[in-house]
């Protein structure tokens, strides 16, 4: 995986974590991607293959206090997209919604 953002290696790395606390195993085809994202530029896209691992990422995200939301599915495209905020900043905005400037 290519990474643009600091923040990407990071937030793969706790999903993988995340997961595999979940899971009781290393699952190293459960993380699809994690790219900067294009509506947010302070965020990241995670997109993980099912709601349970995606369910087991945001309790952690919880726990250290990364804001993310759930973004829609793709047509065609399988797994959970959540937008991920590593660091103090704007409010994570739903998708396709623009902040105030």
């Amino acid at each position: 995986m290519k990474f643009t953002l600091p923040g990407q290696r990071h937030v793969e790395q706790l999903a993988q974590e995340a997961i595999a606390e979940r899971l009781g195993h290393p699952a190293d085809d459960a993380v699809i991607s994690v790219t900067a994202d294009p509506d947010q530029a302070e965020a990241v896209i995670l997109h993980v293959n099912s709601g349970g691992n995606a369910l087991a990422c945001t309790a952690l995200f919880n726990r250290i206090g990364y804001q993310h939301v759930a973004l829609p599915a793709e047509p065609g495209q399988y797994g959970v997209r959540l937008r991920v905020l590593t660091g103090p900043t704007t409010p994570l905005q739903p998708h396709g919604e623009e902040t105030a400037a």
